[in-house]
């Protein structure tokens, strides 16, 4: 299943995009999933690097997510839950 079948108005956003290795991830529209949303960081072979939270405030899920410690190149950010198949590349310059 994906993330617009169970949550139509779910929107992602990363920004910047690109960026340096700091930006924030944002994600709306899932309503109440629990305090954390756990997320898996994944270069571009499909390893994993490893997990963040997003935070809930009201009803957005939200963090500032730091990867500058990884070499530049484009990361993907897979979201964790049962109910959400969701994954955002972020590019690292």
């Amino acid at each position: 299943s994906s993330v617009k079948e169970i949550y139509p108005e779910a929107v992602a956003e990363i920004l910047p995009n690109p960026n340096d290795g700091f930006f924030r991830l944002t994600l709306r529209g899932v309503g109440d999933l629990g305090l954390y949303l756990d997320i898996e960081v994944l270069d571009n072979t499909g390893r994993s690097i490893g997990r963040r939270k997003l935070v809930r405030y009201d009803d957005v899920y939200t963090q500032q997510i730091n990867l500058t410690d990884q070499p530049s190149g484009i990361y993907l950010l897979r979201v964790m839950h049962e109910d959400i198949s969701l994954i955002k590349r972020v590019i690292i310059d």
